[in-house]
């Protein structure tokens, strides 16, 4: 696999953003989401081809977080802001997530099998008070990604977070 960091960017004390240039097939953009404190990491994979998707719901979703309106969960704690078709029975989704007292902004996509619509692996989640940062830095991410020689190979274990990489 062909592979090359667009960025690299702390996101405070939660954890780490690395977005990627993935060969496939097909091509695509890999969002990653790295905690130290607890091991947990998420990634979500979208296909080069179909950015317009993503930039369409992180435009939605965040008009939608920052109108003054009330989030509407269901009994999941689950509010939908917005969501986009993707190739196949795929769709992706901007969601807040409501966990005890915390709120999660998340990037979901949904796929549909022969048993119905399910939620995939392919998802990143971050605290509802950074969705600014992490979307504008996503638009970063996909700028960088639609270049035909868009990031290169850096030896990571020098790289230091908050590097992007044109």
């Amino acid at each position: 696999m062909t592979e090359a960091i667009l960025t690299w960017e702390k996101l405070g004390e939660y954890g780490e953003l690395r977005t990627f240039r993935r060969s496939g097939p097909p091509w695509h953009l890999a969002i990653e989401i790295l905690r130290e404190v607890d091991g947990r990491a998420w990634t979500l994979r979208i296909p080069l081809d179909e950015l317009r998707a993503l930039m369409t719901v992180l435009r939605s979703a965040s008009a939608r977080l920052g109108a003054p309106s009330e989030l509407v969960f269901d009994e999941d704690g689950t509010a939908v802001l917005t969501s986009d078709r993707l190739r196949g029975d795929r769709e992706l989704y901007a969601l807040v997530l409501q966990q005890n007292d915390d709120l999660i902004f998340a990037l979901w996509t949904r796929e549909h099998l022969r048993s119905g619509w399910s939620w995939s692996l392919d998802a990143v989640f971050v605290p509802i008070d950074l969705y600014r940062s992490f979307i504008d830095l996503l638009f970063k991410a996909i700028e960088a990604a639609k270049q035909p020689n868009a990031g290169h190979m850096p030896n990571l274990r020098m790289a230091q977070p908050g590097v992007s990489f044109p």
